[in-house]
């Protein structure tokens, strides 16, 4: 009988919309493999005012052979009290319908609970120890460390003090914990929880898997869904592309401020996503006559190979933050790398895939400034030395295909199940 994996991952319905995906596509190589994933989501569509309509406590879709468990929350906008109402409501009623759907279907053989925030990891968890079956804790934000940074909360907040005892109990009571970044068991040892440091977390049960790409279906897409437009396709201009949020966190101001410093050059930078400041972006480039910044609108996610592999460098652009010293598993990289086009990340990164595998530059420093002389660099380095990164970085995409990482995954599954005897 296959084993049946259980996902929660309460943003998943995204997924189901887009057929793509962390754990979409990990779903995909684990019924090739001979495993029946079954995915448990939100009715909501995370970052938009969608919903997917289900009659009862829940719904069940069927979309490439995988079982979406689509569980009815409270609806929410933004990042407010509503919100944080979805996150309880999932929370418990995640586990409500996990219940019942276990008494008409049978137990899962393990659980992998993904917590992009804690709660998730919380259910599954206690679902585990209910139904007898080893939990994956999988760990892709660190919270509260990423909300301290971004100035949410203070270090000595009460709320963070309680989102890091809850922290370390997910890592102390999951039989697994897998983190997308790199440096997780480093993260770990800084916070003293691990056995050396005088805690009680086993590092040996302290996972990586990062966030990765389905390899043959960009490439699919990309010739599939060639891309036309003026300004990509313009060999007058050496163009830097970004494709991804355009939200005030993102901080594209600063990308507007590089690019002028260089109004002379023939560098120009486009722009596509999608994002609350799109408008306040629109309306910089305008009043300040910013004319080598080129906002192009939301595209389709199967037309972005085709924007990707046309560009003559891909940026990664986010806050920079002192949580990304323990690595980042920023879902575009992958994309990027997929490209094999020449990477600038103006973020600096710890365990950087990009520096480490040569697939393109980290900012020299942290100014607009710098920016701009970094782009102005690239933009003269010779043609070889461009095309060598985007070689590495169309190597180092096989690294993370999807079945590279599944492979992963049911490595862990394999030691936790002989160990429960199933």
């Amino acid at each position: 009988m296959k084993k049946k994996v259980w996902i929660l991952n309460h943003y998943a319905a995204t997924m189901l919309e887009q057929k793509g995906g962390r754990h979409y596509w990990m779903a995909k190589e684990l019924l090739k493999k001979g495993y029946h994933p079954i995915i448990f989501c939100a009715d909501v569509v995370h970052n938009s005012e969608k919903s997917i309509e289900i009659k009862d406590r829940y719904g069940i879709q069927e979309q490439d052979g995988i079982t979406f468990v689509i569980v009815k929350t409270s609806p929410y906008v933004g990042n407010g009290i509503s919100r944080i109402k979805n996150i309880l409501s999932f929370y418990r009623n995640a586990k409500k319908v996990a219940v019942q759907y276990a008494k008409e279907k049978g137990n899962p053989d393990i659980i992998l609970a993904s917590s992009v925030h804690p709660l998730t990891s919380v259910a599954g968890i206690q679902l585990g120890k209910k139904m007898k079956c080893p939990c994956i804790a999988e760990i892709r934000d660190l919270w509260p460390k990423e909300l301290i940074d971004m100035g949410a909360l203070t270090e000595q907040h009460l709320v963070s003090k309680v989102l890091y005892k809850l922290e370390k109990w997910i890592y102390t009571k999951a039989d697994a914990v897998v983190f997308t970044m790199e440096g997780g068991k480093q993260y770990i040892r800084d916070h003293k929880w691990d056995v050396q440091n005088g805690g009680n977390i086993d590092l040996n049960k302290i996972y990586y898997i990062n966030n990765g790409v389905d390899v043959s279906a960009f490439e699919e897409n990309a010739k599939k869904y060639p891309f036309t437009d003026g300004d990509l396709d313009n060999v007058e201009k050496f163009n830097f592309v970004y494709t991804g949020s355009i939200r005030r966190t993102n901080q594209i101001d600063t990308l507007l401020d590089a690019a002028k410093e260089l109004q002379d050059k023939n560098i120009q930078i486009l722009l596509w996503g999608a994002g609350d400041y799109v408008e306040s972006i629109q309306k910089r480039i305008e009043s300040e006559k910013i004319t080598n910044v080129k906002y192009k609108g939301v595209v389709k996610k199967s037309q972005v190979p085709g924007i990707l592999q046309k560009s003559d460098v891909n940026i990664i652009h986010w806050n920079d933050m002192d949580t990304l010293k323990y690595g980042c598993s920023y879902n575009k990289m992958f994309e990027y790398l997929a490209a094999g086009r020449p990477i600038y990340s103006t973020v600096h990164v710890g365990y950087s895939i990009i520096k480490n595998e040569q697939c393109g530059i980290e900012a020299s420093g942290r100014t607009p400034k710098d920016f701009a002389k970094d782009m102005t660099d690239i933009c003269r380095m010779s043609e070889d030395a461009r095309k060598k990164y985007g070689d590495n970085a169309r190597k180092t995409a096989k690294q993370f295909d999807f079945s590279v990482l599944t492979d992963k995954l049911i490595q862990i599954i394999v030691i936790l199940t002989e160990k429960k005897g199933k």
